[in-house]
């Protein structure tokens, strides 16, 4: 019994911290979106790799931070 109520916990706590992460990524996507609208580059491309360190190797995140160093002149760092 013990052992059930334990993996419920496991799974609830999974749930929670996975909707917490992806809100998380959302919110910094839409400050980086924010940050693009406006041409602030390199808030752009920050935003970005902060989605990008919490869900690593997301195309389009990637994708973004390169066309945001593109944008800001850093088309070698880009690449």
């Amino acid at each position: 019994m013990k052992l059930i109520l334990f993996m419920m916990l496991v799974s609830v706590t999974t749930v929670c911290e996975s909707q917490t992460t992806q809100e998380f990524i959302q919110t910094k996507y839409r400050e980086g979106m924010k940050a693009y609208e406006s041409k602030d580059y390199p808030a752009f491309v920050r935003a970005m790799q902060t989605a990008d360190s919490v869900r690593p190797n997301t195309y389009s995140i990637l994708y973004n931070i390169a066309a945001g160093q593109t944008l800001s002149g850093q088309s070698d760092v880009a690449l």
